[in-house]
């Protein structure tokens, strides 16, 4: 059977989206979403009414943290949501916010699910990416960034890293919120707790403030992280660029060549971040950061990407968005390296993903003309995946059925899957994309294998 949201309560803070009531009772849990930040638990839901998949981020803390919470995030998820609605295709979607939630259970903000993960992943996966692929990144970042920036006041992300870069089904990139940041900022992991408004409450929050600045150096170092291939890989850099790089014989002083004052400041503060639960006495202060030309001493790219990164880590309180719009790296594209989209590093990852395609033991539990193979995997595997695909069947029967029956009979056919085309072919679309990347299958063996469900299911339903 579909396990439902636990938090029933009526609409969330800001009240009902397309003219529908939004519950989050009437939202089916599928799995957790991997991330690697925040106090916060992820959850991918589907509301099988309309096929479309969420992100349910829930934020757990006692009755005396709500309001704090509430105070420094409520406001910034509003002017996120106003700016989202004006600029759909590069930021992602609030669509709900849920405060008053019974005793017991979390807060919690849904937002749209973009089925092809996070650059992160995408990194972790693939390894360093192709400059034409940080282009097209690139270019989305600075746009969505301008859109922050120009607004008044100013939005700060505070949070640009991979992680809140997140991928549509079509494989454009969009820039999710940064919840994490609004968390540091609020303090709300803190005790003991002051009342929201009181003067160290403000205080508290203001510390948590940051200006547009640290955004721009953020972007220059996600594009160092993803042509490196992770974090860890620029950790590791770091040292052999001092002690190699063209600085070495300066000693381990920063070079003079123009280096923001903050620069080692923010440098220490980003990479601490790093080490999250672990014991940070043990890591050394990292120092200066080394010339990106250091730093990718093995890797080929042209001098315009390198300007680029360089600008933004150690000119990024003189530059703003809009200006890094215009630079050369972006309006004049001569990459060096293979010319590799991201749209085909994106479709390497998903291939490294999926299991083999041939079958030659028949593994799975659904060997039956009634059931879907799963092929290439191990029995334990295959059932989990057979798990996974009878809760979606099943609850996009529960509430579809009537339709899609009657949607079929009138056409004549078969099954279901035409009637269900028609009816939401974009959330079909999505639905596939994710739930082939979740089980490392392809997208035609997991449309044949909901195909069998929803048919089976159906014809259950009509006896």
């Amino acid at each position: 059977a579909a396990h439902h949201a636990g938090a029933g309560g009526g609409g969330g803070a800001f009240g009902e989206r397309a003219g529908e009531g939004f519950r989050l009772d009437s939202l089916v849990f599928l799995s957790s979403c991997p991330q690697r930040h925040g106090h916060y638990a992820m959850k991918k839901m589907l509301r099988p009414q309309t096929l479309a998949l969420y992100c349910l981020v829930e934020i757990p803390g006692g009755e005396h943290q709500r309001e704090v919470f509430r105070a420094a995030v409520q406001g910034w998820l509003q002017r996120w949501r106003a700016l989202q609605q004006e600029y759909p295709d590069l930021l992602v979607e609030v669509v709900d916010a849920y405060w008053d939630t019974p005793l017991g259970y979390p807060m919690g903000v849904l937002c749209e699910y973009l089925p092809q993960g996070s650059l992160d992943e995408l990194v972790q996966a693939c390894g360093g990416l192709p400059e034409e692929a940080m282009r097209e990144i690139a270019q989305v970042l600075l746009e969505a960034l301008d859109t922050l920036h120009s607004a008044s006041p100013p939005l700060v992300h505070g949070f640009l890293k991979p992680s809140q870069v997140l991928f549509e089904a079509s494989g454009r990139p969009k820039l999710a919120f940064g919840l994490e940041q609004r968390l540091k900022g609020a303090q709300v992991w803190s005790a003991p707790m002051s009342p929201p408004g009181s003067a160290k409450a403000r205080s508290r929050q203001e510390q948590g403030e940051q200006g547009t600045a640290v955004d721009i150096f953020d972007l220059g170092l996600l594009l160092l992280v993803s042509a490196l291939g992770g974090l860890d890989v620029l950790l590791d850099a770091i040292p052999y660029a001092r002690e190699f790089g063209s600085q070495s014989n300066r000693g381990t002083a920063p070079p003079s060549h123009g280096l923001a004052v903050d620069t080692c400041a923010l440098l220490q503060h980003e990479l601490r971040g790093a080490f999250q639960g672990d014991d940070e006495a043990s890591h050394p202060e990292t120092g200066y950061l080394p010339p990106a030309s250091d730093l990718l001493f093995n890797r080929r790219y042209s001098g315009p990407f390198l300007d680029f990164v360089t600008t933004c880590l150690e000119g990024h309180l003189t530059v703003s968005a809009s200006d890094l719009l215009q630079h050369e790296f972006l309006r004049d594209p001569a990459p060096a390296g293979p010319l590799v989209s991201l749209r085909e590093m994106q479709s390497l990852a998903r291939l490294l993903n999926e299991a083999p395609e041939h079958d030659p033991s028949r593994f799975g539990p659904a060997k039956s003309a009634q059931r879907a193979l799963v092929p290439g995997v191990a029995p334990s595997v295959a059932q989990s995946a057979q798990m996974y695909l009878v809760n979606i069947a099943q609850s996009v029967a529960q509430h579809n059925g009537a339709r899609l029956r009657e949607a079929a009979a009138e056409s004549g056919e078969a099954s279901v899957l035409p009637a269900l085309l028609r009816w939401r072919p974009k959330e079909w679309e999505t639905l596939l994309v994710d739930t082939s990347r979740a089980l490392g299958l392809s997208r035609a063996v997991v449309q044949d294998a909901l195909q069998v469900q929803l048919d089976r299911l159906m014809h259950v339903r009509e006896r």
